[in-house]
């Protein structure tokens, strides 16, 4: 392991680029979902047939094929993104589709009940959804979110095939100076574990703190 202090600052660089990158992705996924979400439930069927292919379509193929096609795609139309820019994108829209679903049942364990008593004492729309719907939406949702939230940062590593320097890449990059592959990967997998079990502890943490504020 004395490998991992050797080299603490390339190891740094490459773990918080990883941060930004799940962190950019889960933030304009969530977004991409909740809009997809609400497609999905339109009373437009055409709206709906749209929003329930892309879902399908993105569930059902490689996040490789995905970034691929972004990145090497794209520039046929005369669109051109960075390596990192690229995988952001991919991973966006990937986890848009997963979020979709994730904020469908969120929206769907609201309980009609409520929704028409607070109709019924003529809350405003902004008051129903801070005061009603919100409050349920994050009960249900939050460990699938916190949980895809861990996917997209493990994920993030296929950007080593567009050259993206995430904790993987620089990983590989020391390897092919040092050619001390074991004691790197297992550095790798250990920065990946902490990294995800910090994360598990800081989703129960919040988890608990919501469910007290329901109680």
């Amino acid at each position: 392991m004395s490998i991992f202090f050797e080299y603490a600052e390339v190891f740094a660089a490459g773990l918080a680029l990883t941060l930004v990158i799940a962190a950019s992705a889960s933030l304009g996924g969530t977004l991409v979902g909740l809009l997809t979400a609400l497609a999905r439930m339109s009373r437009v069927t055409a709206v709906r047939w749209l929003a329930a292919g892309y879902v399908d379509v993105i569930r059902n193929t490689p996040g490789l094929v995905q970034l691929f096609l972004i990145y090497l795609g794209l520039p046929v139309i005369g669109i051109r993104l960075s390596p990192l820019a690229a995988l952001i994108v991919a991973l966006t829209i990937n986890n848009g589709a997963y979020l979709a679903e994730v904020f469908r049942a969120g929206l769907q364990a609201v309980p009609k009940g409520q929704l028409e008593a607070a109709a019924s004492i003529d809350l405003s729309r902004h008051v129903t959804f801070v005061e009603v719907v919100l409050p349920h939406m994050l009960r249900a949702m939050y460990p699938a979110l916190t949980n895809q939230f861990i996917q997209t940062v493990l994920f993030s590593s296929i950007g080593t095939v567009v050259g993206v320097e995430e904790l993987t890449q620089v990983t590989l990059i020391l390897e092919s100076r040092t050619y001390r592959t074991v004691e790197l990967l297992t550095v790798l997998t250990a920065l990946y574990v902490v990294l995800t079990f910090a994360l598990a502890w800081a989703s129960r943490w919040l988890g608990a703190r919501l469910e007290r504020g329901y109680r």
